[in-house]
């Protein structure tokens, strides 16, 4: 997967958009979906995007966090839930077609 994936290659545009504003077919990319869920930030969901990927389109991300008290000890916990997607776009190679 691609750690050193750059964020600024992570865009909220279609992936037809994509393709056209670089001059290319949506036919010259493998569309791969990429999710993650969890308590961590964009730096963990960057962490599972296909190495091979030239960009991320239609990214969405959302955050939340929560709290909840124990009376018996009036301590507070909080809970962190991130949720982020997109549409990692793989160039195609000679095997693809």
């Amino acid at each position: 997967m691609a750690e050193n994936f750059s964020i600024e290659r992570i865009s909220t545009i279609s992936a037809s958009d994509y393709a056209l504003n670089v001059g290319k077919k949506l036919d010259d990319y493998n569309l791969i979906g990429v999710q993650y869920n969890g308590n961590g930030d964009i730096r963990d969901f960057v962490k599972i995007i296909p190495e091979s990927a030239e960009v991320v389109v239609a990214f969405g991300a959302q955050g939340v966090e929560s709290s909840r008290s124990c009376r018996q000890t009036d301590r507070v916990f909080t809970d962190k839930t991130y949720t982020a997607h997109g549409t990692a776009l793989v160039p195609k190679t000679m095997a693809d077609f």
